[in-house]
């Protein structure tokens, strides 16, 4: 899909690899090239590779006029954006299990063969211990939870470790209306404040290198989660409510008791997993048994 520059490299890409019936899709179309608004009714293609803009930095949310169902055969899906890291192209293949990869990295080997040239001697360093290091450095990290899960906890101590900002949605809201979030929700309704907190991380979600904690609430907003999976490994802290003391019950306008907590959790507990990139059982107030539990499970994650 497109016909800039960058789809004559990718067909003569192609052409090497010994791959057959290559179809160009574009909106202005040049000879031989198919219309993109057509791409639907081509059943049978296998590969799906995105060359056009839609999608990347600063319009993250802009989307292609069709949907990946549309297709029988798709095996593998290529986006060459790589910022956001996950297109909602590239959403939309994982969430229905296609294979897919992003064009970070085709960057990190254009700029290592670049460093070659120019200096005139091979690099030391492998490929796939440059592209890791930039996958680390680049993704967000988001904890996710119910009331009492310790998202703002972690988030403070993994920005510390992994050297990242941490960035307190409900801190943030706050700050700007210089209310409470309680205070907030008496005096102006739970819709007024789930507005703010979904504008404010479809702000912060265009970002990289950030430790981010929103509230339990924002799973709620699928246009805010899509935004936070686009960056962002999205780590849920799952809470086992058998550890908690019906005395910690404070401050919190959704929850009064016990029997609010087992409700919400009810509730939300789907959504969680849907977007979770990563599931820790959070069954114990021991910090250095969760801490590394999620550094294993980080390390595991992106060290592919």
């Amino acid at each position: 899909m497109g016909n800039g520059a960058t789809h004559k490299t990718l067909l003569t890409a192609l052409e090497d690899e010994g791959y057959k019936n290559i179809l160009v899709f574009a909106r202005n179309t040049e000879r031989d090239q198919k219309n993109l608004q057509d791409i639907e009714t081509f059943k049978t293609i296998d590969v799906l590779v995105n060359a056009t803009p839609v999608g990347m930095y600063p319009n993250n949310q802009q989307t292609l006029d069709f949907s990946l169902n549309a297709f029988d055969d798709l095996k593998l899906v290529f986006d060459l954006i790589y910022n956001p890291l996950k297109t909602n192209l590239l959403l939309e293949a994982d969430d229905m299990n296609i294979e897919y990869i992003n064009g970070l990295s085709m960057l990190v080997k254009q700029a290592m063969k670049a460093q070659e040239i120019f200096f005139d001697r091979p690099l030391t360093t492998d490929y796939k211990t440059f592209l890791n290091t930039l996958e680390k450095t680049l993704y967000n990290i988001v904890f996710l939870g119910l009331p009492f899960s310790g998202k703002s906890h972690y988030g403070r101590l993994f920005s510390s470790i992994m050297d990242k900002p941490f960035i307190d949605i409900d801190q943030s809201i706050e700050r700007h209306e210089r209310l409470k979030i309680d205070t907030i929700f008496k005096s102006k309704g739970e819709a007024y404040f789930r507005q703010l907190e979904e504008d404010k991380v479809l702000e912060i979600a265009k970002g990289h290198s950030q430790i981010i904690s929103p509230g339990g609430g924002i799973i709620l907003s699928q246009k805010a989660m899509q935004a936070l999976s686009q960056n962002s490994l999205i780590i849920l802290l799952d809470l086992d409510l058998s550890i908690l003391d019906k005395n910690v019950l404070k401050n919190r306008p959704l929850v009064q008791s016990m029997d609010d907590l087992h409700a919400l959790k009810l509730k939300r507990q789907p959504l969680y997993e849907k977007y979770a990139t990563l599931t820790i059982k959070k069954d114990t107030w021991d910090e250095e048994i969760i801490k590394k539990r999620i550094e294993e499970a980080i390390h595991e994650y992106l060290d592919h």
